[in-house]
């Protein structure tokens, strides 16, 4: 039975981390929070599933993923469209010395956020996945229910997407 302390120790460990994946995830605040809380009652609920996982910050992430998933397909249903996301501004600043390079800095992030915000939503599931939560391919694949293959090769043709787009900013 997991208690109210295992709970705080689970946000403790990985709340952090989670509320940042579900942010870029959703790109809206007001969804990460709904994500983020949706996340860990999923967990709470499952408790005997999480009390038996090797990996609770993967699991968690996969969690995510699929009550995202979910989400957007409710909406969609309700809207009658296919669904659309935005994508807020919302990295860490990293303090720089130089005021010109941390506004470079900055530029260089946004164009970095945007360009992945428009990668289509299995591309930058996996990137998300890959680079913020530093999810190895063998367990992205598992989280996701598809083959490693399909991992790496979604990650190489997001790789392959983000430098065209990238490359038309550093030519700007």
């Amino acid at each position: 039975m997991m208690t109210n302390k295992d709970l705080e120790q689970l946000i403790t460990e990985y709340g952090k981390d989670i509320y940042s994946f579900c942010l870029h995830l959703t790109g809206n605040r007001d969804t990460a929070d709904d994500l983020y809380q949706e996340t860990f009652l999923t967990a709470v609920k499952r408790q005997r599933t999480l009390e038996n996982v090797e990996e609770p910050k993967a699991y968690l992430l996969s969690v995510a993923v699929h009550l995202w998933t979910n989400m957007k397909r409710k909406y969609a249903r309700r809207m009658g469209i296919a669904p659309v996301t935005s994508y807020d501004d919302a990295l860490l600043v990293e303090t720089r010395d130089n005021a010109d390079e941390q506004l470079l800095a900055d530029e260089q992030k946004k164009q970095v956020q945007q360009a992945v915000a428009s990668l289509p939503e299995k591309l930058r599931v996996v990137v998300l996945l890959h680079y913020m939560a530093e999810l190895p391919v063998k367990e992205m694949a598992k989280m996701l229910h598809i083959p490693e293959g399909t991992v790496k090769s979604r990650l190489k043709h997001a790789r392959d997407i983000l430098a065209v787009a990238l490359e038309d900013y550093e030519n700007e």
